[in-house]
């Protein structure tokens, strides 16, 4: 499993009442999506994929993702709450999270933004295995 389905599939799991698994994206956003005021969307893609060496051999792999947030325009919660509480709980789930950067509204929709760094170490030897 790549690490964008891994992380989306975590959010799903979650059931968090603000966000309909429809709404979580990897990769691509479709065009109803990037149209889309009425709910949340959730975009996942990766930013980086290091390579971690042990006795000069590639060992695990660092991954970093970018979750981007497109609220909707009325959301139901509290954004600030809801997007600790989904922090507390992907940082639980063994993610790294780094939700440095302000909130920022999006030109064509003026939806409110935030984007969340994340990281995880993948053992090459585990995910091999799958």
């Amino acid at each position: 499993m790549m690490p964008v389905d891994e992380l989306a599939q975590d959010i799903r799991d979650l059931s968090l009442p603000w966000i309909n698994s429809d709404s979580i994206a990897t990769t691509n956003l479709s065009a109803e999506q990037m149209n889309d005021t009425a709910n949340t969307i959730i975009f996942i893609t990766e930013s980086d994929y290091i390579p971690q060496y042990a006795n000069s051999r590639i060992r695990r792999w660092l991954t970093q993702l970018e979750l981007q947030i497109f609220w909707a325009l009325e959301p139901p919660v509290n954004i600030v709450e809801a997007e600790l509480d989904l922090i507390d709980k992907l940082e639980d789930l063994g993610w790294n999270v780094d939700p440095r950067g302000s909130h920022i509204t999006d030109p064509n929709t003026q939806q409110l933004t935030k984007t969340i760094y994340l990281e995880k170490l993948l053992d090459t030897k585990k995910e091999a295995k799958k």
